[in-house]
């Protein structure tokens, strides 16, 4: 029964802040999005590529190459695009070709890996190796691989391409300049980025590894080691190349030195090509999840300022005048308005709460500046959330207004200039199970308690072992409110029965014991015995004198 409602909770969870609209595409969604004559253009599965509005994702032109699209690049003011069959076309405006070329007819290259393209000539990086093709569509082989290449990045006159476990720089006629093997390990899937500001080329491998190697001499200027592959081609921005691994952290590392500034931890591998845009007026990163989700990461920090979740895997995402567009594997783009937006941190899908109080945490960003976000269980209308300056956002919700079973939490961002709209916002689903046990508490006090002097008492759950907020403590008829610990003052010296209680948690008892201020009676007639004793014996033994 758990499972089938953990499973409904993702479904209802597929819901997120500022869906600007979603448009199917047929089968999975293979290439990154590009903006081409005032089109988004996709690439599917079904071997269509499409041209969508980007204000509405209607549909304005298709265009069937065969099998799956794989990779575009703007060609001489057109849209070039490869299929992994070894189909090269190019687009018009209208989405009609120019010229079509049959690569695996020509030339028995059966697959096609990646296209580039400089201002002079359009490159394919085949399993026969590169070929370099003209503008009216004549091909020609530049250079022969012996393994399989990577996408190309294309300069003026030269062109670096990974293949097998080397990483080689070609002039533009294909002669090699410079080749450099890794010590492990294999090029496979991250593409090498260029920055001419630090001459360096940045590519990951198989290595578990991100290199970063001088543009012209070819040596290797640093390295990154993550916990798994590195599959996403890097983004170089602001002195600083971002990139993900398949141990499930995005990086971001100073381009010249290869410090590491940050890295997030996200659910799971990170392999889409990251892309920089603004979300809510903060700086962020886009990157797409094998989580299903797509995420905006702080670029300063790294901190998930906003995440998006869908049915299928996430592919790299486009941003694009104040829209983040990405496809999924789920066969759909999606579009998403990133002027406003929240987060909820905690709960995550899926949890499962029982009888203790639920406390609902997030992010919010907003270009309008100052912000309030409202929170809806179970879409039964929005209650105002405390949400700082910062952004930061809380609300205390009483698990006896939860439905048992499944249970779902939005929320929504309102600023000065309007406020998140539409049938979708950011949503987690929760189950609750009220035969889940209570939770103790771990009561600590200090350990001297004398009338008349404060004290301090302690409480925790002896589930996590975290501070218990927001609990009750009862003594001789009064009640007290706490959160963490309480300090109080108990007058008369004798023994105290206290109860600490909040829903959710077994009641503690506990009793106390208050002394006398100042020096007990006790201890005193205790101390005048012993005193006595002390004097009779030494008077018995050396004072007085035994009878003759």
């Amino acid at each position: 029964m758990r499972k089938i409602l953990l499973a409904f909770a993702f479904l209802v969870s597929l819901s997120c802040a500022s869906l600007i609209w979603q448009t199917s595409a047929g089968s999975e969604i293979t290439t990154k999005p590009v903006y081409f004559e005032k089109n988004i253009v996709v690439g599917s599965a079904d071997g269509s590529v499409y041209a969508l509005n980007p204000a509405a994702g209607s549909r304005a032109w298709t265009y069937r190459i065969g099998n799956s699209p794989l990779d575009f690049s703007i060609f001489d003011g057109e849209l070039a695009v490869a299929s992994t069959a070894g189909r090269i076309s190019r687009l018009q405006k209208d989405g009609k070709p120019r010229w079509e070329i049959d690569m695996k007819q020509l030339f028995n290259a059966s697959y096609i890996y990646a296209i580039g393209s400089n201002p002079t000539y359009l490159y394919a990086a085949t399993s026969k190796g590169i070929y370099r093709i003209s503008k009216g569509g004549e091909a020609s082989l530049l250079y022969a691989t012996e393994k399989p290449p990577t996408a190309l990045a294309v300069g003026s006159n030269y062109l670096i391409v990974g293949a097998g476990d080397k990483l080689i720089r070609l002039d533009g006629n294909g002669n090699r300049q410079w080749e450099k093997q890794l010590e492990s390990g294999n090029f496979w899937n991250s593409n090498p980025a260029i920055s001419e500001a630090t001459s360096s080329i940045y590519i990951g491998a198989l290595d578990d590894r991100l290199h970063a190697y001088h543009l012209t001499a070819g040596y290797e200027r640093w390295h990154v080691l993550t916990g798994g592959w590195v599959l996403t081609t890097p983004l170089i921005a602001d002195s600083t190349v971002f990139f993900g691994s398949t141990d499930g952290k995005a990086y971001a590392a100073s381009s010249g030195s290869g410090e590491v500034m940050w890295k997030t931890k996200l659910p799971l591998a990170v392999v889409s090509e990251p892309e920089k845009g603004v979300m809510g007026g903060v700086d962020v990163i886009f990157v797409g999840g094998t989580d299903s989700a797509a995420y905006a990461l702080d670029m300063e920090n790294g901190n998930v300022v906003w995440k998006g979740s869908v049915a299928g895997r996430v592919g790299s995402p486009l941003f694009y005048q104040n829209e983040v567009i990405f496809g999924s594997s789920d066969g759909t783009v999606y579009a998403y308005t990133t002027e406003r937006a929240c987060s909820i941190d905690s709960p995550n899908d899926g949890d499962f709460v029982g009888r203790k109080e639920l406390v609902v945490r997030g992010q919010s960003v907003s270009e309008a500046g100052s912000q309030t976000v409202y929170v809806n269980i179970n879409n039964l209308g929005w209650e105002e959330a405390n949400t700082t300056q910062s952004g930061e956002w809380s609300l205390i919700i009483d698990p006896q207004g939860l439905n048992e079973g499944l249970d779902s939490i939005s929320c929504k961002v309102v600023d000065g200039a309007g406020e998140e709209s539409g049938s979708a916002f950011t949503t987690v689903s929760i189950v609750k199970d009220s035969n889940l046990p209570l939770d103790s508490f771990i009561v600590t006090v200090s350990p001297e308690i004398v009338e008349g002097k404060s004290f301090t008492i302690f409480v925790n759950s002896k589930e996590d072992g975290s501070p218990v907020d927001r609990f009750s403590l009862g003594i001789d008829g009064k009640t007290y409110s706490g959160d963490k610990n309480i300090t109080i003052t108990l007058s008369e010296p004798r023994s105290y029965q206290i109860t600490v209680s909040k829903t959710g948690f077994n009641n503690s008892v506990l009793t106390l014991n208050v002394s006398r201020a100042g020096i007990d009676p006790l201890y005193l007639g205790i101390g005048a015995v012993v005193l006595l004793a002390a004097v009779w014996f030494v008077f018995t033994r050396f004072i007085r004198k035994p009878q003759a």
